[in-house]
């Protein structure tokens, strides 16, 4: 009978202080707890993990990414190009062991988006955009980079056009020397878990055991170099 006691004075313990937190976090602005946990709940790239690989149709604008997945997004699948998805089904990382140029001429799909003024293009891929987004590359068209939800990201059209546009244009520069260029990365960053528009694109590569690393921003600001 004791021990039933002490268990129900427990119990009743419990309950008080789990009413206490309940009344002091009613207290916080629950926009403020939102943005905690959001964070907390953020999920990177995780290198151990195994992630079930899929296949789309390298023009397959409407089918949007399966969570926990990666998917081969070079044309034709024949070069090393990878992208992952983490639990909310949004595109985290890209990687290429290599980064090669294209031997087809033309972009790839043109007829199925004809300009990124296109808003069915624009959402086509299942992301929040703005009116200054584009479908943005991860890995560009010129390097055989698909037009799939794998390898597109609401882009900001200067970070897009510009910004990232230099980095891709010295990456050509290097290929067409003659370099190697390898270990080829993006890093995907949000904000938070409830967020599908990227927030910044942590990328970086080597050119002859030299490492080269950016940080893009998904807005109108110069890219940095880190």
């Amino acid at each position: 009978m004791k021990k039933k006691n002490n268990n129900r004075k427990l119990y009743i313990l419990l309950i008080i202080l789990l009413g206490s937190g309940f009344f002091i976090l009613n207290e916080v602005n629950p926009e403020l707890l939102n943005r905690i946990y959001d964070r907390i709940e953020y999920s990177d790239f995780d290198e151990d993990k195994d992630y079930l690989e899929v296949t789309l149709d390298p023009c397959d604008t409407n089918t949007v990414p399966l969570p926990n997945t990666k998917a081969n997004i070079s044309y034709n699948e024949k070069h090393p190009y990878y992208s992952y998805t983490d639990n909310k089904a949004r595109v985290i990382r890209v990687e290429a062991k290599q980064i090669y140029p294209k031997k087809r001429k033309g972009r790839l799909c043109d007829y199925m988006y004809p300009s990124n003024n296109n808003n069915k293009a624009k959402t086509a891929s299942g992301y929040i955009t703005n009116g200054n987004d584009d479908r943005g590359h991860l890995i560009a068209d010129r390097f055989d980079g698909v037009s799939n939800s794998y390898n597109i990201t609401a882009q900001h059209e200067v970070a897009n056009k510009i910004e990232y546009q230099k980095v891709e244009n010295d990456i050509s520069r290097h290929i067409n020397r003659g370099d190697k260029v390898t270990n080829f990365t993006i890093d995907v960053k949000y904000e938070s878990i409830i967020d599908r528009r990227p927030l910044y694109y942590d990328i970086q590569f080597k050119v002859n055991h030299k490492t080269y690393k950016y940080r893009l921003h998904n807005e109108n600001r110069p890219i940095e170099k880190r």
